[in-house]
């Protein structure tokens, strides 16, 4: 499995968690869930809802990298509004994850 992570930081006294969450609801997961090899996604904010971590989890790094060239753009567009800057990227193979109540381990 493969991982991307996402640092955002939200415009301070502008938007709130509860309309990230509404963004992400109703405009970002419907995308990902289009998505080839799309498995899960976890969003979280921190207490004082100025930053927030989206993880999404994929079958294989070429699917992550696809959705990263095609359908991205357009995630990012729909949250571009509620963001104090751009967003930060990474990926990451999964080592290990609960994910579906199955521990999925890469160590061999």
């Amino acid at each position: 499995m493969f991982s991307r992570m996402v640092t955002m930081k939200l415009k301070q006294n502008q938007y709130s968690v509860a309309d990230l969450t509404k963004a992400i609801d109703h405009k970002v997961l419907p995308v990902l869930r289009m998505q080839e090899g799309f498995k899960n996604a976890v969003f979280c904010a921190n207490p004082n809802g100025t930053e927030a971590i989206g993880f999404t989890m994929w079958d294989r790094s070429a699917s992550a990298e696809s959705y990263g060239e095609k359908a991205y753009p357009e995630v990012l567009t729909s949250l571009t509004p509620l963001l104090d800057g751009g967003p930060h990227v990474k990926s990451f193979e999964v080592i290990s994850s609960t994910l579906n109540d199955k521990v999925v381990s890469n160590v061999k």
